[in-house]
């Protein structure tokens, strides 16, 4: 992927330096040891852990510490466990399309409201439209949210000490069933190129860059399956005809209707009641279909809502 300088922040972050010298040399002494003391290790703060692994990583690359895979693994697993069960945690939001922002395709995650702030203040001087969201870990399945949207990387407390982590590492992925109606390669790949659009940085590739998301959200648009909402005739529920089929149509602002058609029940329950409505599971080429006295589809109206007009369909 394409990686955009103006976007790399730790390097230029002012206050990445936010341990003292001193601190730094005690966990130095403290974490250079064949055998890792845990429970001193538990009383690190998630910046202190983040810490240890890159000094553990940097002297690795060195000297090739003999103990280095065991105990990296030890740090890891504990600045995981201490991720899991912090009540809340901080992300960036790109304003325009009100998801998390994708950053060189990862998300970052930030453990305290400062240094995602301080984040946020950087990413405005190069043109990203961001505010700071703090969200509950239990309460708004943060991690579940992420998976369906997704995403598979993130990045711990971007701008100070800083480490990339996979998803499936701190969240257990769950099995996928094919009646289960999500589309997470669709929905990263459309807000990936709608939050690059959006951006007004200017960079050599842009339009090169944004010709391949678009592409990319193309090839995922025409492949996936959707949810589309429709009511049945209560007189014919064992043998519904097409007659007995209702479709809803969205119209935009200025009145034209489209189908619309959703990537999983979270963004179809945002539109409709599952009580009222219920979801057609079909494909792109059965949609065009229905939508041939119309515009097109819009895609999660109340989300990403990219529109794809009927000459588009397929």
């Amino acid at each position: 992927m394409y990686q955009k300088k103006s976007d790399i922040l730790e390097s230029n972050a002012p206050n990445m330096a936010v341990l003292s010298e001193d601190r730094k040399e005690q966990i130095r002494e403290i974490i250079f040891q064949d055998i890792l003391q845990q429970e001193v290790i538990l009383s690190f703060s998630i910046q202190e852990i983040i810490f240890s692994l890159r000094v553990y990583n940097y002297f690795n690359d060195k000297i090739s510490i003999r103990y280095y895979k065991k105990n990296y693994e030890v740090l890891k697993k504990i600045l995981i466990s201490k991720i899991r069960n912090l009540d809340r945690v901080y992300l960036t939001i790109e304003n325009r399309t009100q998801f998390p922002f994708l950053n060189m395709g990862s998300v970052d995650i930030y453990s305290d409201e400062n240094i995602a702030k301080e984040a946020m203040n950087f990413y405005k001087t190069k043109y990203r439209d961001l505010s700071v969201k703090q969200v509950s870990i239990e309460k708004d399945n943060v991690f579940a949210t992420l998976f369906c949207l997704g995403v598979e990387h993130l990045r711990i407390d971007m701008g100070r000490y800083s480490i990339d982590i996979e998803l499936e590492d701190i969240f257990d992925i769950p099995f996928q069933d094919a009646r289960l109606i999500i589309n997470p390669k669709l929905r990263f790949a459309m807000i990936d190129f709608l939050q690059e659009s959006y951006w007004e940085g200017i960079y050599k590739a842009k339009q090169t860059t944004l010709l391949s998301k678009e592409e990319i959200m193309l090839r995922q648009i025409k492949k996936s399956t959707y949810l589309v909402p429709v009511q049945l005739s209560k007189n014919r529920p064992d043998q519904v005809k097409e007659e007995d089929i209702k479709f809803s149509v969205y119209k935009n602002k200025e009145g034209t209707s489209f189908i619309p058609i959703f990537t999983d029940w979270f963004e179809f329950e945002k539109n409709y009641n599952k009580a009222e409505w219920q979801g057609l599971v079909t494909n792109l080429d059965k949609i065009k279909l229905l939508s041939k006295h119309m515009e097109g589809v819009v895609i999660n109206p109340s989300g990403e809502n990219v529109y794809i007009n009927q000459d588009e369909l397929i």
